[in-house]
């Protein structure tokens, strides 16, 4: 008995440490083999005199079951912890399908082999503990995806939560967070893999700062950055990246009042003669101003709008045309209000809002005039459905109801063309589509077939392969 329990010692010691895991691989396979049946195989042990070493068995079946259970894997080496901890839900759900399978297989066996003399009575209890084993590390599995996915919406979070405790219905959800959970870990830790080099490179370190212009409605980084994780990983990249704080609703030509100081604030912080531009929505529209009334091509090296309205949004003519005069005034008062006590000195919402329409914009792009030294460069994108982003499906549905046809939710996609147009950012996969708010990573949301964070990252390379 003292070697037996040495030796259980010993191996719980050496996988505790990592030194020889033998809840890895084949000894978690060899684990669960056995540790469902803890009350099957004492029993059967008593029965033939070999009683002794049950609180051995039980101790390496209990420690078995706490490792699998908290600490299922090793640390992957470039993974962070969340990758991790999701690639541990789909081993748990690994685990828990290959014990589940084999029970098709013991309990036969044992019958075969020794019948009911023995330990049959054990039977039902054991297949209960079995069933309750399994599912608590299908469960823990399951938990582990949930949480940690970046590619689950919160929809389909409840949906899977929803399902779980629904016999088959949730076999299905089973395998479908398991293939989540491992394309996602396939996908971020190939981008991990390629990180070091792009750092060591500093593929977004631009020969010019990089400031980002938000758009209407919001500030930057004053309560909720507008650029969700985008700021974080250019600047690891290489770039120096700014913000150009404009107000939320101030008028086109007040803000560009503003981002002209801010450009020259910049300018003076970092010692360079020019800076790049990367503009979102209405924010393209102020910088356009900006250049053409300040006369800034001199020191503005590149300008990329981001779903820039430059033909304008025909729903919102329709909505300052149909609605009345006094709902539109007393909706416009009330948000000045509001943003007054954010920050904003001159809010002005229902001049904003106008400046986004089809009529103004007409006439702005009759006088504002791009400068010839300013590389202009713009992108599109368009939601596939109306619940490609339930946060735009009523405005996307507005535009589609006045003609205006593919939109991103806000921005008709014809309409976000302007100077070199560089193509429509599309999703590969699905029906999500690129919505106004993906494009700048407002929801800090990850789904299969689109990675805007990477998308910046060439964005900004390209303008350093270009010399800005």
């Amino acid at each position: 008995m003292i070697f037996l329990w040495a030796s259980a010692i010993i191996i719980i010691a050496l996988d505790f440490f990592n030194i020889i895991r033998f809840t890895a691989k084949f000894g978690a396979g060899v684990s669960l083999l056995f540790m469902p049946h803890i009350l099957l195989l004492c029993a059967h042990l008593k029965a033939i005199g070999a009683g002794r070493v049950c609180p051995v068995i039980i101790t390496l079946t209990v420690y078995a079951f706490l490792r699998l259970g908290i600490k299922p894997v090793k640390k992957h080496k470039t993974a962070s912890h969340r990758l991790n901890f999701l690639y541990a839900g789909k081993r748990l759900l690994n685990l828990s399908i290959y014990t589940a399978f084999i029970q098709a297989a013991v309990y036969p066996a044992y019958l075969l082999c020794f019948g009911l003399d023995k330990a049959g009575y054990m039977l039902i209890p054991d297949a209960v503990l079995a069933y309750v084993l399994i599912c608590l590390m299908a469960l823990n599995g399951m938990l582990r995806i949930i949480t940690a996915s970046r590619w689950l919406n919160v929809f389909k979070r409840l949906v899977c939560l929803f399902f779980t405790p629904v016999p088959f219905a949730n076999i299905a959800v089973i395998f479908y967070l398991r293939h989540i959970a491992s394309k996602e870990f396939e996908y971020f830790t190939y981008k991990l893999d390629d990180m070091p080099r792009e750092i060591k490179d500093r593929i977004c370190a631009t020969k010019y700062p990089i400031m980002l212009v938000h758009g209407v409605g919001f500030r930057d980084a004053r309560f909720f950055n507008y650029w969700g994780r985008i700021p974080k990983q250019l600047r690891q990249r290489g770039a120096q990246v700014f913000y150009g704080n404009q107000e939320a609703w101030a008028t086109i030509e007040r803000n560009a009042g503003a981002l002209r100081e801010k450009v020259n604030e910049i300018l003076s912080i970092t010692g360079a003669e020019k800076i790049n531009i990367i503009a979102h929505s209405k924010g393209g529209l102020d910088c356009r101003y900006m250049i053409y009334r300040y006369n800034m091509g001199g020191v503005v090296a590149s300008l990329t709008t981001m779903c820039t309205p430059h033909l304008g949004v025909r729903f919102a003519d329709v909505l300052l045309r149909i609605l009345p005069d006094s709902f539109v005034n007393f909706a416009a008062d009330k948000v000045n209000r509001i943003f007054t006590s954010f920050g904003d000195t001159s809010p002005n919402f229902k001049s904003a809002v106008y400046s986004l329409t089809e009529e103004y914009m007409t006439a702005f792009n009759k006088t504002v005039k791009d400068d010839e030294r300013v590389y202009v460069q713009s992108y599109s994108s368009a939601m596939k459905c109306a619940l490609s982003d339930t946060l735009l499906t009523l405005p996307y549905i507005l535009s589609r109801l006045v003609g205006s046809g593919r939109n991103d939710g806000l921005v008709p996609e014809p309409s976000a063309h302007w100077g070199c147009f560089r193509g429509e950012i599309k999703s590969t996969r699905g029906i999500h589509g690129i919505s106004h708010g993906d494009i700048i990573d407002l929801k800090r949301e990850d789904f299969r077939g689109f990675d805007i964070i990477t998308k910046y990252t060439q964005i900004v390379s390209e303008l350093k392969e270009k010399g800005y």
